[in-house]
Order: C-alpha cells, then structure tokens, then sequence
C-alpha cells in the first residue's frame, strides 16, 4: 500500500524495542573515562524507545496510531498481536510493525548467565 496523503491518518507505526544496551554501555564509559562533560546532549533522546516509531512514520509518512511496546525479547512479536488489535478495533487500514534492535551485549550475557537465565560465555 503507498502511502498518500488520502490515506495517511490511516496508516500507523507500531515498533517492538528494548533499551539502546549499546548506548548506555558506550556513555558510561565515556563518563568514567573522560568525564561528565563528553557526555553527549542526545545520549537521552537516543535512549526513548519510541523514537524508533516516530522516526519511522515521519520517514514514510503515516500519520495514524503511533507506539512503541517495550517488553524484553517478546517486543516485535507483541508489536505485531497490536497491529492485529488496531485493525479489529478499525484504528488503521495498515500498520507498519515489527521489531528494532537487540541487547545482546556482554553485559547483558553476563547478567542473563548469572541468573541463570543462559549460557555463561566461554
């Protein structure tokens, strides 16, 4: 479906993310290495995860519902069962949906691991 402006109040953005693992880890190192004040002025706006939806109907402009689901590795999944909701509930005529990012990171491996939640890294 192209999007146009006829159709654009019609057509949402629904995105599965996790928090920028990768992003934390790299400002926080810069903080203990270099200080507080190389600390980027976007280091927040990169962290809201539902900048990736906004991004993305800007990008293609859909202009109806617009969120972003934050639940650990079942976000994209969860973003499509939405996508399916806004449809039967007539929200939308089409969805952009599906899933951002990962936070696989040794930091986050190792807190799994020490759950006991996966495989401690050899």
């Amino acid at each position: 479906m192209k999007i146009t402006e006829e159709n654009a109040d019609r057509v949402g953005v629904i995105v599965g993310a996790v928090w920028r693992i990768q992003t934390i880890e790299r400002y926080h190192s810069v903080l203990l290495e270099n200080g507080q004040r190389r600390i980027s002025p976007f280091f927040i706006p990169m962290l809201i995860t539902n900048l990736a939806a906004g991004q993305i109907s800007m990008r293609f402009g859909a202009r109806g519902p617009n969120s972003c689901v934050t639940t650990a590795c079942a976000a994209g999944t969860h973003a499509i069962g939405i996508l399916s909701r806004s449809f039967n509930a007539g929200d939308a005529d089409a969805m952009i949906a599906g899933g951002s990012e990962s936070a696989i990171t040794p930091l986050t491996i190792a807190g799994f691991a020490n759950m006991k939640a996966a495989f401690e890294p050899q």
